[in-house]
């Protein structure tokens, strides 16, 4: 073999284990990264559990809250229509007895009306 043949295959083996650890702390450094982001991960994912939880039980308890006030508010509609319909009897009888109403049923209607509207719910 000639010296310049051997002098090459000398400095290519002298290279591989350069390589091999360039390419082990490679992989090395991947997998720690990897393990920095899924501990980073992990460590901001609890505290987002603990707090879509707590959202959860505070959304079950406004979902509560809310059907309580509109059955109230169905009740109060039907009070308001029953107390509507007796001022309009008892607005009728006081007429037909000729007695002045201590009230004008005009200035009411808007307002009445509007508290029985059904909006959807």
């Amino acid at each position: 073999m000639s010296d310049g043949l051997i002098i090459l295959l000398g400095g290519l083996l002298g290279i591989v284990p350069g390589l091999w650890a360039i390419f082990s702390t490679r992989h090395k450094t991947r997998a720690e990264a990897a393990s920095i982001i899924s501990a980073a991960a992990t460590s901001l994912i609890e505290p987002l559990q603990e707090r879509v939880g707590d959202l959860e039980e505070r959304v079950g308890v406004l979902e509560a809250q809310n059907e309580e006030l509109s059955r109230q508010v169905m009740e109060f509609r039907a009070l308001i229509r029953q107390l509507w319909e007796g001022v309009g009897i008892l607005s009728r009888q006081l007429e037909q007895h000729c007695i002045p109403l201590g009230w004008n049923l005009k200035n009411y209607r808007d307002t009445v009306e509007k508290a029985l509207e059904d909006n959807g719910e």
